[in-house]
């Protein structure tokens, strides 16, 4: 699955030229690829949600009698058309395309930032750092490498073992002269400004910042805009869909429904904060393109299964029939 992605990735990128256009059209394919499933997972939602009062009253009838009430609860999923499983299987299918997205995209950065940084060590050390000028990078809005963080503490081309590891990782055989890395950091300075960035140590955590004004306008890759929006917008579709479509407080076994977790509210947001802000700024643009995606689909997926609930009207099943 990750070649397919990878492929279909370079398909768009020789039809574009521009890895973050790709990367957003290749998200835009991805989410109309999902969304029947995605639309069925909203129905099966709401559709829990609307049984809700009956499985409540249902658990708390055959509490001391487990048979029963997995029986029941059977014969209601069946009366209403729901099926519980439904509304978990997207978000683990989303999960699974988003591992193979990370996987294609930190491929194609192995090959591109490795192809480059052969020639451009190549080039430093066939003329000096003094005579090698600013390398091209392909650069996407804000971002002035598409290859490396969108953060303020991400300079634009990576440090030399970095390097080195894209280079071996693009399968390219190279050897490094003993005095490749001096003449790199020389280079660095030159065009790139890395010695107006410093690291500084926080609990487990080496955070690299810009030092200077002159470093944060024009060395620093990136303004952490990604990583920022990708948080938000996590926590922007966690509170809709919770509003629009409210998960039930327990699960048919009567345990809590983790679907309601602090883990659901904040744990992806946080997380899709720092993936953002560490790995390639590729992953994080196919990461914000598809929460931009995805709350557009709540809302309109939610007004068209709201349409479809007042003209069914109320519940067909009776809470006698099965409680008795």
């Amino acid at each position: 699955m990750t070649s397919l992605f990878e492929s279909i990735m370079q398909a768009i990128y020789s039809w574009v030229g521009n890895y973050g256009v790709a990367v957003a059209i290749f998200t835009v394919l991805v989410r109309l690829v999902v969304l029947p499933l995605d639309y069925k997972s909203r129905q099966s939602m709401r559709a829990m949600s609307r049984v809700q009062p009956k499985m409540q009253e249902l658990q708390k009838k055959y509490a001391d009698d487990k048979e029963k009430l997995n029986k029941k609860m059977s014969e209601l999923y069946k009366k209403e058309h729901v099926n519980p499983l439904m509304g978990c299987l997207p978000m683990v299918i989303q999960l699974v395309l988003m591992i193979f997205m990370f996987t294609a995209m930190r491929n194609i950065m192995f090959k591109e930032m490795g192809t480059m940084m052969h020639n451009l060590f190549t080039e430093l050390i066939e003329k000096g750092a003094e005579n090698v000028g600013k390398w091209d990078v392909q650069s996407f809005l804000w971002i002035r490498n598409i290859f490396q963080p969108d953060s303020v503490g991400s300079t634009i081309l990576p440090g030399y073992s970095s390097a080195l590891s894209m280079i071996k990782q693009a399968g390219i055989e190279f050897t490094a002269p003993e005095n490749l890395e001096s003449i790199y950091n020389t280079y660095l300075n030159l065009h790139y400004g890395v010695s107006q960035f410093m690291s500084i140590k926080v609990l487990i955590f080496t955070v690299t910042v810009p030092t200077t004004l002159n470093a944060l306008r024009y060395f620093c890759n990136g303004y952490l805009i990604l990583p920022i929006f990708a948080c938000l917008s996590q926590v922007f579709m966690t509170r809709i869909q919770n509003v629009q479509n409210p998960q039930p407080a327990t699960q048919p076994n009567g345990q809590p429904n983790p679907m309601n977790g602090a883990m659901m509210k904040w744990f992806f947001p946080l997380f899709s904060f720092y993936i953002c802000m560490t790995q390639n700024a590729g992953f994080s643009v196919y990461w914000a393109t598809a929460n931009i995606i995805a709350i557009v689909q709540t809302f309109v997926i939610n007004k068209v299964l709201e349409n479809q609930e007042k003209k069914r009207g109320p519940l067909s099943a009776d809470t006698t029939d099965l409680t008795e």
